[in-house]
């Protein structure tokens, strides 16, 4: 038989892990549900600032970049996109304990200053891909995770419809 101390202790263990599994269902990856809302927080700001609709929240889409951004912690951090996810696609890599998940996003949106405007092109593309992703006004939805792999954090966001043809502009 348990003692009560020992009772209460996997009883408060199996709530833990019972809560986890219910945030990470709702969100889709290992985001809690405070990030998910600080990163369509910033993702739909920059949007509103040139006029496209916000993105929605797909856990869906999240599972899928979850998927990635485990992968990329499991192959020693190295970053390279997916292929054949289907979806647009963001990444970034910081050093963990120091920045936040929205710090990708906000890195991303300060891209902003390098983007010209017009269709994209090899010359304005590579500076400021990250950017026209995220405002791209085709996608609608958003999926992100996190991983990390040695002292590094790995952010991987997806986008649906992808965007960031080349000879398109993002709005």
């Amino acid at each position: 038989m348990l003692r009560p101390a020992r009772l209460l202790s996997s009883c408060l263990a199996a709530l833990l892990l019972l809560a986890s599994t219910d945030a990470s269902a709702a969100t889709g990856s290992h985001l809690d549900r405070g990030e998910v809302r600080d990163l369509l927080r910033v993702h739909n700001r920059a949007r509103a600032e040139v006029g496209v609709p916000p993105l929605q929240w797909s856990p869906r889409i999240a599972a899928s970049a979850q998927r990635w951004a485990d992968r990329l912690a499991d192959t020693s951090c190295r970053m390279q996109h997916s292929r054949g996810s289907g979806y647009g696609e963001n990444l970034y890599r910081a050093t963990a304990g120091y920045y936040e998940v929205k710090d990708a996003a906000l890195a991303w949106a300060r891209e902003r200053r390098l983007y010209r405007g017009g269709p994209l092109r090899r010359h304005n593309w590579a500076p400021s891909g990250h950017y026209t992703q995220m405002v791209w006004s085709d996608s609608r939805q958003l999926g992100c995770g996190v991983s990390e792999c040695d002292d590094k954090m790995i952010v991987v966001c997806h986008y649906d419809p992808k965007g960031n043809y080349l000879g398109q502009a993002p709005y």
